[in-house]
């Protein structure tokens, strides 16, 4: 049986900053790093 990792990546880019989020397949928390 073949197991899938997916991870979702999402990008905020602004000309002072740039924040990065991380959520897993099950969609249950966002990690924020930035």
């Amino acid at each position: 049986m073949t197991q899938s990792n997916i991870l979702f990546i999402g990008m905020d880019v602004h000309k002072e900053s740039i924040v990065i989020s991380l959520a897993d397949d099950d969609r249950t928390e966002v990690r924020r790093y930035g």
